[in-house]
């Protein structure tokens, strides 16, 4: 035991993380997929605003699964009929969800057994990218 009363062994800092605990920076993203789920039954909508809300609640899910790339695909689907339809609050909701799968992609790289430093890199510029 130290001076400071610890035991003398290296703690890891900050903690590795794991799959587990980028399920959880997921679970505090804002589920909006209930709102859209809402939007894209309403029959005020066009065909092409309902297709957007469908792409995102398939993103959401995407995103729920730790399946990164289909939420990714999703997601710019999604942010594209958004914009097209001038929807701005749907088309930022989108690029937001881009940018979490992003952050939790790089998280889930970090946790690799090899370097995967240049994959983090793109991963978080990509998300910068997507937040400016």
């Amino acid at each position: 035991i130290s001076q400071s009363g610890a035991k003398d062994h290296p703690i890891a800092w900050p903690p590795p993380l794991t799959s587990a605990m980028a399920r959880g920076a997921v679970e505090l993203f804002d589920s909006l997929a209930g709102d859209y789920s809402q939007l894209a039954e309403d029959p005020t909508c066009s065909p092409s605003e309902k297709e957007a809300c469908r792409h995102f609640v398939s993103a959401e899910e995407k995103l729920n699964q730790l399946d990164l790339e289909g939420c990714m695909g999703f997601a710019e689907q999604a942010a594209d009929g958004f914009k097209s339809a001038s929807l701005s609050k749907g088309y930022a909701d989108s690029l937001r969800l881009m940018c979490l799968a992003q952050g939790v992609k790089a998280d889930l790289l970090m946790v690799s057994e090899e370097d995967k430093s240049e994959e983090v890199h793109s991963c978080l510029d990509a998300a910068e990218r997507l937040a400016q």
